[in-house]
């Protein structure tokens, strides 16, 4: 498959084992299994270039500020996240940045949403935005919620570097209460042999 990172992560809730993972400039194939003896046969995934939570928040410094599991109030708009120069965190173009939140929910079909942005840091003018919400993603049987979000960093990454924010937030759309019980931002070196064949 040459599925985006956040398809790749929904598709390993399901089958965890990721069994073959070959790369070209054309191809990106991946193979995953949810077979229990296959659980020693894990070859490794695309690079993990950058990792924050907020135990250990790296550049987004006011993901230290909550301690989970953390309760949002339907009256707080945007709850939860965190900002940091883009340069601390991506080194180069087609990276993508990947944020996953876990929750306890009430609604099956809450309007919670996942959000992540480049604004420039002048302006505040967004250079690029992307979001999922809660209604995209199913609740397992116990009314926990994962959501999956990411943004790859294409050409914009040239303009935005060194004078741009990368903003990780939550958007509380739908004014709920939930219980958010994990966070973590990734930048991934996604399908470098695609991204980077002329270098």
């Amino acid at each position: 498959t040459s599925a985006s990172p956040a398809y790749q992560a929904v598709a390993s809730q399901y089958f965890p084992y990721l069994l073959e993972n070959k790369q070209t400039q054309a191809n990106n194939f991946k193979f995953y299994s949810k077979r229990q003896e296959d659980k020693d046969k894990v070859v490794a995934d695309d690079h993990l270039h950058y990792h924050a939570s907020p135990a250990n928040p790296g550049a987004f410094e006011s993901l230290a500020k909550v301690k989970l599991p953390f309760k949002i109030d339907s009256l707080i708009e945007f709850p939860f996240g965190g900002k940091a120069d883009l340069a601390a965190v991506c080194d180069r173009e087609g990276q993508v940045v990947f944020v996953r939140a876990d929750f306890k929910i009430k609604n099956s079909k809450n309007q919670l949403e996942s959000c992540i942005s480049i604004n420039n840091r002048e302006n505040n003018e967004a250079l690029s935005y992307t979001s999922k919400s809660g209604i995209d993603f199913v609740p397992a049987n116990d009314s926990t919620m994962t959501l999956i979000t990411d943004l790859f960093v294409g050409t914009i990454f040239k303009e935005a570097h060194g004078k741009s924010d990368l903003s990780c937030y939550l958007w509380n759309r739908g004014k709920e209460n939930l219980v958010l019980t994990g966070y973590e931002i990734k930048v991934i070196d996604y399908w470098q042999n695609k991204w980077h064949f002329w270098d």
